[in-house]
């Protein structure tokens, strides 16, 4: 849901998974808006890039909790003795990375 909410619909790549033996990537059109960091969304700051898709899902309850998401999955994360994701950003494409040491 993450994906949908936040991807450049202006750019005609998709959003694209790949599992690997060692991680998970999952790769987004887009950069990041021009006030978000990766620092800025590790502490819960949230911009939404896509209001009337965001809303939809809010009201769907598929989107809850605004701007906690990535607080809530380094939290996780740590909780299963799992490294931190990777943030990258790729050309026009924000990269998450999972890595399952």
């Amino acid at each position: 849901m993450n994906a949908v909410a936040h991807r450049d619909y202006l750019l005609t790549s998709q959003v694209r998974l790949f599992i690997f033996d060692d991680r998970i990537e999952i790769t987004n059109p887009g950069r990041l808006l021009n006030s978000v960091t990766v620092e800025a969304m590790r502490l819960g700051y949230h911009l939404v890039r896509n209001p009337v898709i965001f809303s939809h899902l809010a009201r769907l309850r598929l989107a809850t909790d605004a701007g906690l998401g990535v607080p809530n999955m380094i939290r996780l994360l740590r909780q299963n003795r799992l490294p931190d994701p990777d943030f990258l950003v790729v050309g026009n494409e924000f990269r998450l990375i999972f890595r399952m040491e």
